[in-house]
Parts: structure tokens; sequence; C-alpha cells
């Protein structure tokens, strides 16, 4: 490894260390958010009711499926916070460049994507055991419904972890395109929320003669796949297209702006 090889790491090692510590504020909200969520979820998210007029009952479905809501939320704000100019200036307070910086915060929110996602999973857990704790058995179905064995559990991490990191490519393209034009800001919001409505109203038609709207297409690409490695590699390519796009961006940007 050559000794220009050798500082280009290091720049990227100091920068993320940087940015480890001076953004700690960051992991407090995340911890804020996924508490707020396992209060929200305490009650459960689905409530049915049946019955006829002599006997009538009740049930809840309890997930951690808002945890993580709320936790793809996050990461796509913290995400965009780190593409705003006042982060980027602070980052040449050392030695670095744009490409070094880009490389930082890939390797920030990669990081963060583990951390959120490994506490997202473990909350749901908490909130069973929460659960568990005040209600005992009375009011839990038993079996597989309740239990969650080992191999699910490293699955669900793996795979919340990947959406949260394409979630955070995401959410860091758009915070740069906002920061080229402001206007922005208001458009992407904007674009989204209508596209859902649009598409999802008007559908377009796609081959075999179905009426299928093209935001679910998109959504059915990353979610509907029941391969794990190939999941995995179309997030991964998409995750690391939209990071490879940022950086071209940025990078021609004034070294100060």
């Amino acid at each position: 490894m050559s000794l220009a090889e050798t500082r280009f790491l290091s720049l990227v090692k100091k920068q993320f260390i940087y940015k480890w510590k001076t953004n700690t504020g960051f992991f407090i909200s995340m911890i804020i958010v996924q508490i707020l969520a396992l209060c929200l979820s305490f009650n459960g998210v689905m409530n049915s009711y049946t019955g006829n007029q002599w006997l009538s009952f009740s049930y809840s479905t309890l997930t951690g499926d808002m945890i993580i809501i709320f936790t793809m939320i996050w990461c796509l704000i913290i995400a965009g916070t780190l593409a705003t100019a006042n982060r980027r200036n602070s980052d040449f307070y050392h030695v670095s460049n744009r490409l070094t910086s880009n490389l930082a915060n890939t390797l920030f929110l990669l990081t963060t994507s583990i951390v959120s996602g490994i506490s997202a999973v473990l909350g749901s857990v908490l909130l069973r055991v929460l659960f568990y704790a005040i209600h005992g058995t009375q009011f839990l179905s038993e079996g597989e419904a309740f239990r969650l064995p080992p191999r699910y559990l490293l699955l669900g991490i793996i795979v919340t972890v990947t959406y949260l990191w394409l979630l955070s490519a995401i959410g860091y393209l758009f915070g740069a395109i906002i920061q080229f034009y402001r206007i922005f800001a208001i458009i992407i919001p904007a674009v989204i929320i209508g596209s859902l409505f649009y598409f999802n109203t008007v559908g377009i038609t796609v081959a075999g003669d179905e009426h299928v709207s093209f935001i679910r297409q998109l959504w059915n690409f990353y979610t509907s796949e029941s391969t794990l490695w190939l999941f995995m590699l179309k997030s991964l390519l998409t995750t690391g297209l939209l990071f490879a796009v940022t950086a071209l961006m940025t990078n021609r940007m004034e070294v100060r702006k």
C-alpha cells in the first residue's frame, strides 16, 4: 500500500471518529424516538372486536413495527442533516476533502444503521417482555406467536439494518439536493406525497395487463423478495449507487460553502 493510500485511509478514519464524537446527540434522539414508539406500541397496533348479544371479546396484535418505522424516519432525517452546509463545513476544521468527507459520512451512516437497527429489533423483544411482566400470560397467546427464535431475531436485525442504510442513502441524497436548490426542501416532500396518491389512484399498465401502481411496483421490488441474498444484493447496489451520486454532486461544490 502506498503512502498516499495510507494517508487517504487515515483521513477517512479521523473524519469518521470526529463525526462519531460530535454527533452523539443523534443517538440520544434515537433513544427518545424508540422509547416513544415503544410506548405507542404498548396498547397494540391492531385492535379487533367480535361477539354477539351474549358474549363479546377483543384482542390486540402486539408488534414492534412502529419502533422500526419511527427508526426509519429518524434515519432519513439524520442522513439529510449530515448533508447540510454547517455539517459539511465543520469537516474542514481538519485536513480533508469532499471525497474523504463523503466516505466518512457513508461509514457513519452505516454505523448508525447498525446501532439503530439492532436496538429497534431488540425494542420489539423488550415490548414483549414488558407486556409479559405487567400482564403475565393471562392476555398472551401461547406458542410461536409470542416466542421469537434466535434465527428470526438475527434475520430481523439483518433486514432492518439493510433497510435503514438504504433509507440513509436516500436521505443523504435528498439533503445534498436541497443544498443545491433550497426550493427542493418543499418540492421533494410534495412529490413523494403526491406520487403516493397519484400512482396508487391511477396506476400504470404493465406486462400481463395487470393494473399496478408504479409506487407499488417499486415497493414490491424491495420488500417482496423472498431470497435473503438477492434482497441484500438489490438493496446494497441501490445504496452504493445513491451514495456515489451524492458524492459526485457534492464534489462539484467549493471546498467550503
